[in-house]
């Protein structure tokens, strides 16, 4: 049997996350969402100056941990700007403990990249190719479908996805 204390993908509204985040934290709930940041050249100042601006790598989904033996799953989706549970079918689907640390990840990698090579605690290689590969697509539907298709090749295979020719240096 399953343990019932897993990682859910959670879909919202996007303009709603102080409200999301404020009642999953009254639930005693952890989430992740992974952000991707840009710097972008300010065209308004004279100085070469840029504006930092994060993006959800997910725009309107949301990563949450939680036992559903203690909060019911229709607790959460009560919760204002709450869209559901994403599903395969009728059965919500469970997002593997190796997919979130190699999502947590990836934005130390992105800022390593110089250096030409990353350490990988607690994280196959295999896993943060298929992340870093995930995050590098431009749309963010594009990102979510990968997402999904990633998370079916975990839950079938039961072990890390090939990487189809990606290697980590």
């Amino acid at each position: 049997m399953y343990p019932m204390i897993q990682w859910y993908l959670l879909q919202h509204h996007d303009r709603q996350y102080a409200i999301i985040f404020q009642q999953l934290a009254d639930c005693n709930v952890d989430y992740y969402t992974p952000f991707y940041t840009r710097f972008i050249h300010r065209t308004d100042k004279k100085n070469l100056t840029w504006r930092k601006k994060q993006t959800p790598l997910f725009p309107g989904y949301l990563f949450i941990y939680f036992d559903v033996k203690n909060i019911h799953t229709t607790t959460l989706k009560k919760i204002p700007g709450v869209v559901g549970f994403v599903r395969r079918g009728r059965q919500i689907i469970t997002v593997p403990e190796t997919v979130i640390a190699a999502l947590k990840l990836l934005p130390a990698n992105i800022t390593v990249k110089k250096t030409n090579e990353i350490e990988c605690r607690n994280v196959d290689p295999a896993m943060l190719a298929e992340v870093e590969k995930i995050a590098s697509h431009a749309e963010p539907y594009f990102r979510f479908s990968a997402l999904i298709n990633l998370l079916d090749e975990v839950m079938v295979k039961g072990a890390s996805p090939t990487t189809r020719g990606n290697t980590v240096h």
